[in-house]
């Protein structure tokens, strides 16, 4: 395997290695249906591993609660190489959780954690645990501490969580779509023909 190779070569104390999956499988409510609420942004197929295994850190096993993202992955290999960050890169570095100060603290601030299936079909989720998928119109409001398998939609009340939970949804958004500095990939005819039949591409 990859972590045994790298440890055969001596440079397990040298090495980050990151192990994650970009998302999960629909057993219990299959994806793809295509009705308006096609459940593909439920927690079976977004909530999915992330392992980090960072040099000189023993922690083994330690479980890390905070919100985080796959987003967060590049910074978090850039910061712990002092590598600093781009303005227009999404993402915070996780380093300050996996090693925090001597005092215990971290700076990394707990936050949102957003997914998107196609521009209006959308999910959030707060520190607290609640979590509202919009899609086509209609939202589904869950407590995931509560309900993590998504039984109980809370969505006829709790506006108060609704409102706030829409509001961040759209800043975030609002702030992701300004234009931010970066380089944009033009794709080929070619290549957006080959997203489309692999279902990534509308």
């Amino acid at each position: 395997s990859v972590i045994e190779e790298v440890k055969r070569l001596r440079l397990d104390d040298k090495t980050i290695i990151v192990l994650c999956s970009d998302h999960g499988t629909g057993i219990k409510r299959p994806s793809g249906s295509g009705g308006p609420l096609d459940p593909n942004l439920y927690q079976e197929l977004i909530h999915v591993p992330l392992i980090i295994k960072y040099p000189g850190v023993e922690t083994c096993g330690r479980k890390i609660s905070s919100l985080v993202q796959l987003v967060d992955i590049a910074p978090t290999v850039l910061g712990a190489l002092g590598v600093s960050v781009s303005h227009s890169m999404q993402g915070e570095s996780l380093v300050p959780l996996i090693k925090p100060a001597k005092d215990g603290r971290s700076t990394f601030a707990d936050k949102y954690a957003y997914s998107e299936a196609m521009h209006e079909k959308w999910a959030i989720i707060n520190k607290n645990g609640f979590k509202l998928i919009y899609s086509a119109g209609r939202r589904q409001l869950y407590n995931l501490r509560n309900d993590p398998d998504e039984q109980n939609n809370l969505s006829a009340g709790n506006m108060d969580i609704q409102t706030e939970l829409m509001k961040e949804f759209f800043s975030w958004r609002k702030q992701i779509e300004a234009p931010r500095g970066g380089e944009w990939l033009d794709l080929s005819n070619d290549m957006l023909e080959k997203l489309r039949r692999i279902g990534y591409w509308p």
